[in-house]
């Protein structure tokens, strides 16, 4: 029986990482908590590994599929209602 738990590389993508592109401002949720904002600064072809550049600046966070981590890009003219 094998007892290891799955590499980084084993977990399918987040579908949602698969529209982010580079340059796209993201928030960053990290356990479900608002965990800052950022900038999309390359996407693996596959969209497994992310990296982000928390508020825009260096150093930039390499994020992998299966991390319990959300990228959800951040609306431009959000409309009020």
């Amino acid at each position: 029986m094998d007892t290891n738990p799955p590499a980084a590389g084993d977990a399918e993508p987040q579908v949602a990482w698969t529209k982010l592109t580079p340059a796209q401002d993201v928030e960053v949720r990290e356990a479900g908590r608002p965990a800052g904002r950022g900038v999309v600064d390359n996407v693996t072809p596959d969209a497994s590994v992310v990296w982000v550049r928390i508020d825009g600046h260096a150093p930039r966070r390499m994020y992998l599929a299966g991390d319990p981590v959300e990228l959800l890009p951040v609306l431009e003219n959000p409309e009020a209602f």
